[in-house]
């Protein structure tokens, strides 16, 4: 028996009342969460469009580095802010070129971007510069500088003493064991000393010498020695010298007139054309060393074997041997440098130091790493993905083409050398 006309309609009206209010507080919901949370609304939107992009799939060729499955490539709207745009799906470093593939997603096609492949390789170098940009730096330098002229003279004052003292006690201390550390590696300085004159000397050096240097000495020096010899020579006494060689030569008791006569000879006569030639000899000189300087042969030729001598490996080795010996792992210089920063006037200064130095430390620590209140720097966030999480080494940036490429051209990504800062900047929600 089929239920009554009436139960049946309250039921629908039931249901439809019930549903009404359903939708209802989902619409009122999010409502609420659109205004409350306009962030987590405009990332929906951005998912949403994420997904309902084109997508497209093509083939980069690669300069010089791999690009790993999910790296990201990157491309700036007008306002300047970077969105990803693609990412790489699969890699390929069995050719000679190495490639991958794309996964595309942007709002152009992947045809009017050119690419340029990035790379973060960990450094050092590389991480000091995310931390310490330029206008940092120089925030940094200002911080110091007042700090310098606040307290600088009042530390300066506490601490000479102590610096004077431990200075005047480690020269002697540093100067005997070089000595000794010179001493016993002798035979390597003669082995270095005999290898750079065969080497460099003889084959390098005085052939330059000859080649070059010599003509310009001729040039500029050898009027002025012809017209000093020439009145040497004008002044001299065959007469006296010749006689007085011939008495020396007889069996007569004294026989040094000789030499006497040539000390006389020297001087009365030679000095003082010497010296009336002081200003051409001077010039001559002066000649000589600008016409050597500016010689471009010899300035590369010099250049390039002090860079060998420096750069020597065996050298190197030696002198880090001499320091260590002398310096690092001197252990009488260690006793000096002890006894001197352990005194009572010593910990004074240092606790002076660290009461006024303190807060310009703290105060550096917050500009590079961040505050409790800021939570952790840009930068710092990330130096901590790429050096701790080895996250965010390669990715490629797209710019906007003037002509659009053509289909059936290839994309390749060009190589760029410089340090880049990661594009997306994550951080954890403090909410």
């Amino acid at each position: 028996m089929s239920p009554p006309l009436s139960r049946i309609t309250s039921r629908w009206k039931s249901t439809t009342i019930l549903g009404v209010l359903f939708w209802s507080g989902c619409l009122v919901a999010i409502a609420i969460a659109a205004r409350t949370h306009r962030a987590e609304a405009s990332r929906v939107t951005e998912l949403a469009t994420h997904f309902m992009r084109s997508r497209d799939r093509f083939r980069i060729e690669l300069p010089d580095g791999p690009l790993r499955r999910g790296d990201a490539i990157f491309a700036q709207d007008a306002s300047g802010q970077w969105t990803q745009v693609g990412h790489a799906i699969s890699d390929d470093e069995s050719g000679a070129q190495p490639s991958a593939e794309i996964l595309w997603y942007g709002s152009q096609p992947a045809s009017h971007y050119g690419f340029t492949y990035c790379r973060n390789r960990g450094t050092l170098a590389e991480a000091v510069e995310i931390l310490l940009p330029a206008e940092r730096r120089t925030v940094i330098l200002n911080k110091i500088a007042a700090a310098q002229r606040l307290h600088g003279p009042e530390l300066t004052a506490a601490f000479k003493p102590i610096i004077e003292q431990t200075l005047r006690e480690s020269v002697p201390v540093i100067q005997q064991a070089l000595v000794r550390a010179v001493t016993a590696h002798q035979a390597e300085f003669d082995a270095i000393g005999e290898r750079f004159e065969a080497e460099l000397i003889n084959q390098r050096v005085v052939p330059l010498v000859r080649s070059e240097v010599l003509p310009i000495v001729r040039t500029h020096g050898e009027p002025v020695a012809a017209e000093i010899g020439q009145e040497i020579w004008d002044r001299a006494s065959l007469f006296r010298f010749g006689w007085r060689i011939m008495y020396d030569k007889s069996p007569l008791p004294q026989r040094d007139l000789s030499q006497q006569e040539w000390e006389r000879f020297m001087e009365n006569e030679a000095i003082p054309v010497f010296e009336s030639h002081v200003d051409q000899i001077v010039g001559a000189v002066k000649a000589i060393l600008r016409d050597v300087v500016k010689n471009e042969a010899v300035r590369d030729e010099f250049t390039q074997v002090l860079q060998e001598v420096a750069s020597d490996d065996q050298l190197q080795a030696l002198a880090g041997s001499i320091v260590r010996d002398a310096i690092i792992d001197n252990q009488e210089l260690r006793q000096v440098w002890l006894k001197n920063w352990q005194t009572a006037e010593a910990q004074q200064a240092m606790q002076l130091a660290n009461a006024r130095l303190e807060p310009l430390v703290r105060e550096i620590g917050d500009e590079i790493f961040g505050t409790r209140e800021t939570g952790i720097s840009p930068g710092f966030a990330r130096v901590l993905r790429n050096q701790i999480l080895n996250k965010d080494r390669r990715w490629i940036e797209a710019q906007v083409l003037p002509t659009a490429r053509n289909e059936d051209q290839p994309a390749i990504a060009e190589a760029d050398d410089r340090s880049h800062p990661y594009p997306m900047l994550f951080f954890a929600d403090r909410d």
